[in-house]
């Protein structure tokens, strides 16, 4: 059964662009634990079907995560096998400072890399896409 054009969780809106590279995009006012990120994990395998793909996540309004989200991203036991790498949009002053914590602290063993805009994060995610890997 294909997977439907955007999954809509509630707290995130998640879909296959068309330059191959999953768009999660984080709904405002939204505190990100590990129930939430599961869930977004489930739709990335589901979109992917097997393929490592990488994901291009945009912070909404005000979106966080909890440490105990951050210490699971970072770990990236469970996203391994799906995804090939993490671009994050950062829309705030807040989520630029807890980037900038993670990559100190948490230390993410996937390649992680912050951006101020969408194009900046797709230029650096597209040579992590099946073919260029």
């Amino acid at each position: 059964m294909p997977h439907p054009k955007i999954y809509d969780l509630g707290h995130s809106r998640i879909s296959l662009m068309d330059n191959g590279i999953v768009k999660l995009v984080c709904g405002d006012d939204v505190v990100y634990d590990i129930k939430e990120i599961r869930e977004n994990l489930k739709c990335i395998a589901e979109i992917g079907k097997g393929k490592r793909l990488p994901v291009m996540n945009v912070g909404g309004k005000y979106t966080l995560v909890t440490k105990e989200g951050r210490e699971f991203v970072a770990k990236a036991e469970y996203s391994r096998k799906m995804i090939s790498a993490e671009g994050y949009v950062m829309r705030s002053t807040a989520q630029k400072m807890i980037a900038g914590f993670y990559m100190r602290i948490n230390k993410p063993k996937m390649p992680t890399r912050f951006f101020t805009n969408e194009e900046g994060a797709i230029k650096w995610l597209k040579k992590f896409l099946p073919d260029q890997i």
